[in-house]
């Protein structure tokens, strides 16, 4: 309801989910929708977070991004879509090789749900050629990241995966 309601609709293609302690073992992995039910927000969507604000937001200044409360962030990640590639939950660091087999194995899927939620942007967290794919982008190694692509009416944007926020100086910038 939240996404519907946005004047912008956000949307970010990840990875993977991952395994919480909790679901170790068990197919479901990590819900982030309970996640985000008990107010809690780590690092993956508190970075998702910011790019979604900075890019409906028309890019402002870095401090601005950078100073969102953690309030305002998990109102902000409840506002957008997230899909990820590889439906089975995962560790901390993805097999990239694995995301891609899976993100081919159920490309319908996939093309189904970005149809059915029709972004207006397109984040895509270290999943640049499957994101672009997804929005009918000829997909080229890319060059560097961040990168950036209008598709139509969707402006689609490339980072590294959001967890890897600040290990580089232009990743804090």
């Amino acid at each position: 309801a939240e996404y519907d309601a946005t004047p912008i609709r956000v949307l970010a293609v990840l990875r993977e989910t991952k395994v919480t302690p909790s679901s170790e073992g068990q197919v479901t992995g990590f819900d982030v929708r309970e996640f985000l039910r008990n107010g809690k927000l780590e690092r993956t969507y508190s970075t998702v977070a910011r790019w979604a604000w900075a890019a409906a937001g028309g890019f402002p200044p870095v401090a601005q991004v950078n100073g969102l409360r953690r309030d305002v962030r998990v109102r902000l990640i409840r506002s957008i879509a997230i899909i990820n590639l590889k439906k089975l939950a995962g560790r901390a660091s993805a097999n990239i090789g694995v995301v891609s087999a899976a993100a081919h194995q159920d490309d319908a899927l996939l093309h189904r749900q970005v149809a059915l939620l029709d972004p207006d942007v397109v984040i895509a967290g270290g999943t640049w050629e499957h994101a672009a794919a997804l929005c009918g982008h000829p997909v080229v190694a890319p060059i560097g990241l961040p990168q950036a692509a209008v598709v139509g009416s969707r402006l689609l944007l490339g980072f590294h995966h959001p967890s890897a926020r600040g290990r580089t100086r232009w990743q804090r910038d």
